[in-house]
């Protein structure tokens, strides 16, 4: 019997229909011999110390006895690292073939966790993009919109000049309308710098959206020094906080800002 084949060493695993031996009988059972001469060799070595004055060997015979007991304990000890490592190879083993099966924190590639991570990382590369795409394409579309306002406003503004002093009641209500276009402008930009990938509940589960803005540089030698005069690890933790702070809404030359998404999923 394998021991994968029986429970834990603790006891019979609960279960409708369970009649597996415990992990230690099966032990026993295989190396009953062995435990029989053990104990067999432990009834005679206590027997024989009861015989012994004080517990000490007083003479040749008694001597001679505890030589041969000695050695037989010795000739059953390596028996026993013998049983011991035979046994301890075999689920060294068997707990190699369970691993190549199953796979473990760095799956083999062909494992059953392997496949599933790959599967997992295909998802989540595949939702993530979708998302980011249309999470892209809203803030595009806020941007437009935004853009539009500011056009309203620009074009109200000069309605408003030009009506100051002939019409100062029309001016007033273009000004009106040119700062509910700044306003509407203000918080359509702040929308569209703010919009990301988000998580999606569904059906099938959830798929959760995490990620962080970071940075690349493109070109170092457009890096304006007189903003981030620093050593290149500073100017690099520098870029990572006006990543995080800023986002994209601020470009620097020869620095590309864009956010690192990644997706999980939950059941």
């Amino acid at each position: 019997m394998h021991i994968s084949d029986a429970p834990s060493i603790e006891g019979p695993i609960a279960g409708i229909g369970h009649n597996k031996a415990p992990v230690a009988e099966v032990f026993k059972e295989k190396h009953a011999d062995l435990i029989a001469e053990v104990e067999k060799l432990a009834t005679d070595a206590n027997a024989k110390r009861e015989t012994l004055p004080d517990g000490k060997v007083n003479d040749d015979d008694q001597r001679d006895t505890w030589i041969k007991l000695g050695t037989a304990a010795a000739k059953v000890l390596k028996r026993i690292e013998t049983a011991r490592a035979g046994e301890v190879e075999a689920l060294n083993q068997e707990v190699k073939e369970w691993n190549r099966l199953f796979g473990t924190k760095t799956p083999v590639p062909g494992s059953l966790a392997a496949r599933c991570t790959n599967i997992k990382a295909f998802a989540s590369l595949a939702v993530d993009d979708y998302n980011t795409r249309v999470a892209e394409a809203e803030r595009r579309r806020l941007a437009e919109e935004a853009a539009r306002m500011r056009e309203i406003e620009n074009k109200k503004l000069a309605e408003a000049a030009e009506a100051e002093e002939a019409k100062p009641v029309h001016s007033d209500i273009a000004l009106n309308e040119a700062s509910a276009a700044a306003h509407n402008a203000a918080v359509l930009e702040r929308q569209a710098v703010s919009t990301t990938a988000t998580s999606v509940r569904t059906d099938a589960g959830t798929a959760v959206a995490t990620g962080k803005w970071t940075f690349r540089i493109v070109d170092r030698s457009k890096i304006d020094l007189n903003k981030v005069p620093f050593s290149l690890a500073e100017i690099e933790a520098a870029l990572g906080r006006h990543a995080r702070e800023h986002r994209d809404s601020m470009p620097l030359a020869g620095v590309e800002f864009f956010r690192e998404s990644k997706t999980q999923f939950r059941g």
